[in-house]
């Protein structure tokens, strides 16, 4: 990795207003001050009347071979940054500095016109970016095959499916040797074989160029990241190791809600919980409940079901696969269930659990919302959950 700082953003705010006339009246008083006072990126300009920050003071560098996952909730002011870092949107205070040639996939189908065809995008997309008709020429067939497009290419594209338009804009974007690369949202449009393509171009791509990616799937930022940066209503919140920064994400962003039963039948549950909330890699996950019964059911087993923090499944484990029944009398008994070795990335994770009859069939109890645990001490990019 060089030491060369290719992405420079320095205290970047921007604002915009809620109200469209006061907007553009707003963008005309801009337009003057800096024409008169040439002071625009300097002070700290107070809002004015229906107006909000989009972003609020943002620094970062990143070198070259750098990647960083820009993360946080919608409107958190994600793709506001990287339409700043494209020049498509100028800051009120601060600056920024690219060094490279940028590569930018901001939104579906932006920098495309409808009317024309792909392989006429693929010029107008090159030119814009600097490459004469002899290197376009040069790259086309490259683009073209890696899009998987060949018999749309003369196509218009307003006739192309969304996936389409994502396959050939990340195609043109990174098939253009780019020094910069700025990514928002996009693979999770196209289908498995694009993406398993994409990340492999990605790869290729990350020892020379910097990569800013923006995504809510901790899966695909983990893949392509190393840093990340957590953004909340416009402001910084944590910059460091992608772990961190999406640990941290997961924390703010976890569904909120009280344990609840869906279903507890003629059995109810009198308490539940987990004994260990903070758990390390390979530990074990030991869950206690206390029952009353109305009825006898013997030789029931338990589902327990674990989700990531933004409900995403991840594993589940079913007791009678492990040799464990029970049965549950009338009254109140205790029941202690132990998943042993659990393997799981760093993370907010949530439980939910099923007691179920011996005819596989009844839901004794169904409950959601159980209650949440951390695990810590795993590196990301290696298996996934494991019982």
């Amino acid at each position: 990795m060089s030491d060369e700082i290719t992405v420079r953003c320095d205290n970047v705010s921007k604002r915009f207003s809620r109200n469209l006339k006061k907007s553009l009246f707003y963008g005309l008083q801009d337009t003057f001050a800096e024409l008169k006072l040439n002071s625009v990126g300097k002070g700290d300009p107070e809002l004015r009347d229906s107006e909000f920050w989009a972003l609020r003071n943002v620094s970062f560098e990143l070198k070259r071979g750098d990647s960083l996952a820009l993360m946080g909730s919608n409107g958190s002011g994600k793709t506001t940054m990287l339409k700043v870092l494209n020049g498509l949107l100028k800051p009120d205070t601060g600056s920024v500095t690219l060094k490279g040639r940028v590569g930018a996939l901001i939104s579906l189908g932006a920098g495309f016109n409808p009317i024309l065809t792909g392989r006429e995008n693929v010029y107008v997309n090159g030119s814009v970016l600097g490459f004469s008709k002899r290197d376009i020429d040069a790259r086309f067939d490259e683009i073209v095959q890696f899009a998987d497009i060949e018999r749309a290419i003369d196509a218009p594209v307003r006739t192309y499916s969304s996936g389409m338009q994502v396959r050939l804009g990340f195609s043109i974007a990174t098939c253009m040797d780019p020094q910069i690369l700025l990514i928002d949202e996009v693979l999770a449009v196209g289908d498995f074989n694009f993406r398993s393509r994409c990340y492999g171009r990605l790869a290729k791509l990350m020892a020379d160029t910097t990569i800013l990616f923006v995504s809510h799937s901790a899966q695909q930022v983990t893949r392509i990241c190393r840093k990340g940066l957590l953004l909340e209503n416009g402001c910084p919140i944590i910059h460091d190791d992608v772990a961190k920064v999406i640990l941290e994400y997961n924390r703010r962003n976890a569904p909120s809600g009280e344990f609840r039963v869906l279903y507890d039948g003629t059995a109810q549950i009198d308490s539940v919980g987990l004994e260990e909330k903070d758990l390390n890699f390979g530990g074990d996950l030991v869950l206690n409940l206390t029952i009353s019964s109305e009825n006898l059911y013997p030789n029931c087993f338990l589902r327990l079901l674990i989700r990531k923090a933004d409900e995403e499944l991840v594993g589940e484990w079913n007791s009678e696969l492990h040799g464990i029944t029970f049965d549950l009398p009338v009254g109140q008994s205790d029941h202690r269930f132990t998943v042993k070795n659990l393997r799981l990335h760093d993370g907010l994770y949530r439980i939910a659990f099923f007691v179920m009859s011996e005819d596989r069939l009844t839901h004794l109890i169904n409950a959601a919302n159980v209650d949440t645990f951390e695990t810590s001490g795993f590196c990301y990019g290696g298996v996934a959950v494991q019982f």
